[in-house]
């Protein structure tokens, strides 16, 4: 008893009318799961996979341009790498204690392969592409006066978006430049419209040396630097 203060055995102190615990044990560990502990009791299921969507799609637009948008890339790449490590630590957690299977370990591995897949034979930009080629093909289909001189280029009205693809175009001599306004860098890049073939005199102080590419009919693709 100190001062009108009593405490029993139980580690409790009673100070007139009012009780205090002292110490105590606390919630049970064993209430409160721990992530070992559900990564142990289930596979990655579609919260999981869900969740790797939005990296998936980055990645697949970052490649679907006229040349691949390093920044986009490079997170969509990082974010799925990190994915990938927390899929294989699951898949060892899940699989030891005791040994067992899931198919939903195959979904991850299946969906990955058919992504590089598709990047590998250039899947996201044909099909970019061939849904915005109707607009280009519009774009070009009332043009005006072609400039007298090769250096000379007359902007083009295209409401900052052509098909699936953000662009500015001018009318230069020979055709009309497209030019892809997510590109940022020393490297320009685009599309271009030249019935008869490409111009390679068509050098400005930021379109050097440009390159040309044949995509179909009329059109090709583009890259300069500056």
């Amino acid at each position: 008893m100190l001062g009108g203060e009593e405490l029993d055995d139980s580690g409790t102190v009673t100070v007139g009318a009012m009780t205090v615990e002292l110490g105590g044990t606390g919630p049970d560990v064993d209430d409160v799961p721990s992530v070992i502990s559900s990564w142990r009791a289930r596979p990655p299921r579609w919260g999981f996979h869900v969740l790797l969507l939005p990296p998936t799609l980055l990645l697949l637009w970052a490649v679907s341009g006229p040349i691949w948008s390093l920044l986009a890339l490079a997170t969509a790449t990082a974010v799925l790498c990190c994915a990938a490590l927390v899929w294989m630590v699951r898949v060892i957690v899940f699989v030891q204690k005791p040994p067992r299977w899931s198919w939903w370990f195959l979904l991850a591995p299946f969906v990955g392969v058919l992504v590089l897949s598709l990047v590998a034979h250039d899947v996201p930009f044909q099909k970019r592409w061939e849904f915005s080629r109707p607009a280009f093909e519009v774009a070009v289909r009332d043009l005006p006066p072609a400039p007298a001189r090769v250096d000379e280029w007359v902007p083009l009205q295209t409401q900052g978006r052509v098909g699936a693809y953000r662009v500015s175009a001018s009318r230069v001599l020979g055709g009309v430049i497209f030019t892809d306004q997510h590109v940022s860098g020393t490297v320009d890049t685009g599309f271009a419209y030249f019935p008869d073939g490409p111009r390679h005199d068509l050098e400005t102080g930021w379109f050097e040396s440009p390159q040309f590419h044949h995509l179909d009919g009329p059109w090709y693709v583009w890259t300069a630097s500056w």
